[in-house]
């Protein structure tokens, strides 16, 4: 297509007329707000608090990450106190501390 070409299709164009309006277009905008749901009718505490924020998505990506860290530091936290319970266990049976729990070295009566 030379530019000759492009300028008689662009001049046709615009000698084309716009089509007409339908003649019903207000009234039919206004029955389309009228039957439009009102967000007071959708009212939760949850998705009240999701409207707050902009991104939805990225929102509840947060709130599973952070539920993810807290189980694992919970179980982090869980196997360390009885990792050092065993310690403290292993520490007491090798330098001999249940020996006063004996109660054969403490009977005076044999």
């Amino acid at each position: 297509m030379n530019h000759r070409e492009f300028e008689n299709l662009i001049r046709a164009e615009r000698s084309r007329s716009l089509p007409n309006c339908p003649a019903n277009l207000e009234a039919n905008v206004m029955r389309r707000v009228r039957m439009a749901e009102s967000p007071a009718d959708d009212f939760s505490a949850f998705g009240w608090i999701l409207g707050l924020l902009p991104q939805k998505a990225a929102s509840l990506g947060f709130v599973a990450l952070v539920a993810v860290l807290s189980v694992f530091s919970s179980v982090q936290m869980t196997s360390t106190t009885l990792r050092a319970a065993e310690t403290r266990d292993l520490a007491a049976d090798s330098l001999d501390f249940g020996v006063f729990n004996k109660t054969s070295i403490l009977n005076f009566e044999r």
